[in-house]
């Protein structure tokens, strides 16, 4: 539960933080007034975290506008899937590099993104949505703006 020297927020805001885990759900912490932020490590691997309720096509489009970009930084893709447990199956078979996370058909984006969240082992944590495509350089300018201290 909250501490005194931390505010804890149920979602990320764009600012210098660290990332608590909790068993039931995944919280950020921002340091009081006054306290440094927790650096980022500019070696640390990066995680990019998919939240998919649509139709597969879409996330297959997400998830191959954003390959080359996460091989290139050596970055984790979680892919969060809200659905059948076949299309679960199908995922883990076309996309065994993906950590691929079930979750209960009909979940809301939101808890889509805290199970990510909960299975990211990267730093920072990028967050998307199975009908978004990235642009070139997407995971890369986002890295280096959070690894830069841009908020």
């Amino acid at each position: 539960m909250p501490g005194a020297a931390h505010t804890l927020l149920p979602c990320p805001p764009s600012s210098p933080l660290s990332r608590r885990r909790t068993t039931s759900a995944a919280w950020w912490t921002i340091p009081s007034p006054g306290s440094p932020p927790a650096a980022l490590s500019a070696a640390a691997r990066p995680s990019v975290v998919i939240a998919s309720c649509r139709h597969l096509d879409l996330l297959r489009r997400a998830v191959a506008s954003l390959e080359a970009q996460c091989a290139e930084l050596d970055a984790e893709l979680v892919i969060v899937r809200a659905g059948e447990p076949a299309d679960v199956a199908l995922l883990r078979h076309e996309m065994p590099d993906a950590v691929i996370v079930e979750a209960a058909p009909h979940s809301g984006i939101p808890r889509l993104r805290g199970l990510g969240l909960a299975a990211a082992h990267g730093d920072p944590v990028l967050l998307t949505e199975d009908h978004c495509v990235a642009g070139p350089g997407w995971v890369a300018a986002l890295v280096d703006a959070i690894r830069g201290g841009v908020e």
